[in-house]
């Protein structure tokens, strides 16, 4: 299951996921207003974790996130590889 979070100006979707010594919410895509979703978005995701007995808060992205939030506590977890299919 997914959840939409959204502001007026920017939005993400995330899923709880469960792994064998973890529990995380998961932001799958997050867009638009930077600010918002840092400042109005990302709280309201990480206390609907914590009530879910949630240990983690995770997001995948590209490089340039790791930027953006390693001042709100982020650190880089991992880089996904994709490979185009022709």
């Amino acid at each position: 299951d997914y959840l939409l979070w959204a502001s007026p100006n920017a939005a993400a979707a995330s899923q709880i996921v469960e792994f064998e010594r973890r529990k995380a919410v998961k932001v799958i895509h997050g867009g638009g207003d930077l600010a918002e979703l840092i400042e109005k978005i990302e709280p309201r995701i990480r206390a609907y974790g914590k009530v879910n007995g949630c240990d983690l808060i995770m997001g995948m992205g590209r490089k340039g996130w790791e930027r953006a939030l390693k001042d709100h506590g982020y650190r880089l977890g991992w880089i996904t590889m994709i490979r185009d299919i022709k």
